[in-house]
């Protein structure tokens, strides 16, 4: 079982590592294991326990990482699977 304020604090720490973290650190976050794991949440209906605050966290996470100026390419795959 999730839990829920365990979850948003790691979104809220992931969320901090990606505004001040380098190129390391997104290639790392963008590998494939991370990418199926962040999709897994993005799933529309994939698993409706999941609170819609916490999925709007993980996609503001995305987002806000696709209009920084350390965008890398690899976020790509990611955005691209959520469209899927």
């Amino acid at each position: 079982m999730l839990n829920h304020i365990v979850a948003g604090y790691t979104l809220s720490l992931l969320e901090t590592c990606v505004k001040n973290c380098g190129y390391r650190f997104h290639i790392v976050l963008a590998n494939r294991e991370a990418l199926h794991d962040f999709t897994k949440f993005l799933q529309p209906g994939g698993n409706d326990l999941i609170p819609i605050r916490i999925q709007d966290k993980l996609l503001r996470i995305i987002q806000v990482n696709k209009n920084s100026s350390i965008y890398t390419r690899h976020f790509l795959l990611l955005l691209d699977n959520h469209k899927e």
